[in-house]
């Protein structure tokens, strides 16, 4: 099952030749939030309202990853949330899409 991670077109091209994919924005919390594919379109909704065209979703493989994956509960919605503990290692990326796009 993938998971995703959500990131402005111009935050994940700023990182274009790293080896690692590190969303300060999500940082700040300790870990990046991401979400299944059920998940997404509440996520979008909530934290992403108005226009999307900008939004980038990353597909990631949770097993490829180099870094801790925690699901643990969010405070304002019911579920459990993938979270990693560390940068995306690209390895991990199975494929990005822009937001819209049908995914997996």
């Amino acid at each position: 099952m993938s998971i995703y991670h959500l990131i402005s077109r111009q935050g994940l091209d700023a990182q274009s030749d790293s080896e690692f994919i590190l969303d300060d924005a999500n940082m700040a919390s300790g870990f990046i939030h991401c979400c299944t594919a059920e998940q997404l379109p509440g996520v979008i909704s909530r934290y992403f309202p108005g226009d999307n065209s900008n939004l980038m979703v990353v597909e990631l493989n949770p097993v490829a990853l180099s870094e801790e994956l925690l699901w643990e509960p969010a405070t304002d919605s019911d579920g459990l949330f993938p979270h990693i503990y560390g940068p995306i290692n690209r390895d991990a990326i199975i494929d990005v899409h822009s937001y819209g796009a049908k995914l997996g």
